[in-house]
């Protein structure tokens, strides 16, 4: 069955708080010079692909990416919304990672913030055309970015769910700065992780921060 489908699902630029290991959870931190950087190598690495749609989280790390990630294409309009945002972390917002605790004040909880990945993903493909009647139509080329924990997130319960597979050769890990994750959806809504978290369009890939404080706080 062919290709529906294509999303780009990218993880936020880099921001000091990555660099520091703090918690950011849904503080609004912005991109420091580094992150802008490399938020501009991705929109010059995605000017061949033409978005017919474009979704990212309210927060600025992740708006202002997206922005970047569609510098060259003016025609496409940017949705902004909170489901995509990463998840609350309660009291330990601003905190260093090596200060993370279960049941933190305030956190959102794990099953909340799958519930709201799953219901944006589902929301998303019925916007798109992209139905379970299998029906046909040209591929659609869709932009999400997000944040480390939230992609995580979503890739665990698509996986969990049997609505996406990995593909040949790819594997989970941790989501780096600016990354980008191609998922693959045919028509009948399955769908396969094409590529996960590659950062080859970045000029000093190296440079990417190991280690994010909200996505190994996720995890646990």
């Amino acid at each position: 069955m062919t290709i529906r489908a294509r999303l780009y699902l990218v993880r936020h630029g880099e921001t000091a708080a990555n660099k520091e290991r703090i918690i950011q959870g849904q503080l609004d931190v912005p991109l420091n010079d580094h992150g802008l950087k490399q938020a501009r190598e991705l929109g010059k690495a995605m000017q061949s692909v033409k978005f017919d749609a474009a979704y990212t989280s309210d927060l600025c790390r992740a708006a202002v990416t997206a922005q970047e990630a569609i510098a060259h294409q003016p025609e496409v309009v940017l949705i902004r919304t909170q489901e995509l945002r990463e998840r609350h972390m309660g009291s330990l917002q601003g905190r260093p990672g090596s200060e993370w605790r279960g049941n933190a004040q305030g956190m959102e909880a794990s099953t909340a913030l799958m519930a709201r990945a799953l219901t944006w993903w589902d929301r998303m493909l019925a916007e798109n055309g992209v139905t379970r009647q299998g029906e046909e139509g040209d591929v659609v080329h869709i932009l999400a970015v997000s944040h480390g924990g939230w992609i995580g997130t979503l890739l665990r319960g698509l996986i969990e769910r049997k609505w996406a597979k990995c593909g040949k050769g790819v594997s989970i890990g941790e989501t780096l700065n600016c990354s980008v994750t191609i998922i693959e959806v045919k028509h009948d809504r399955s769908a396969v992780i094409a590529q996960f978290g590659g950062v080859s369009h970045l000029d000093h890939n190296d440079d990417v921060v190991v280690g994010n404080a909200d996505e190994q706080a996720v995890k646990k």
